[in-house]
């Protein structure tokens, strides 16, 4: 696989698990601070194995998927 679908796949996951913590937390703040450091935490860890610097690549492939569905999720897990 190339950079793009294993960055996108682990972002994904990612967020996936962070909606997943937030429906746990108090506040909205608390969750928003969880997904921040668990966003923080991904990225590093895949910038690690990855050779790829260009800010938009780290935007579109990482950021933008773990943001995505950290939200959708949840909204998800909230509403269950």
């Amino acid at each position: 696989m190339d950079n793009e679908k294993i960055s996108t796949a682990i972002h994904s996951a990612s967020g996936i698990a962070a909606g997943y913590v937030s429906n746990f937390t108090s506040q909205p703040t608390h969750a928003v601070g969880v997904a921040a450091i668990l966003l923080v935490l991904t990225t590093s860890v895949v910038k690690q194995f990855m050779d790829e610097e260009d800010t938009k690549w780290w935007i579109g492939n990482g950021i933008a998927p773990f943001l995505l569905l950290w939200v959708v999720f949840s909204i998800f897990f909230y509403n269950l």
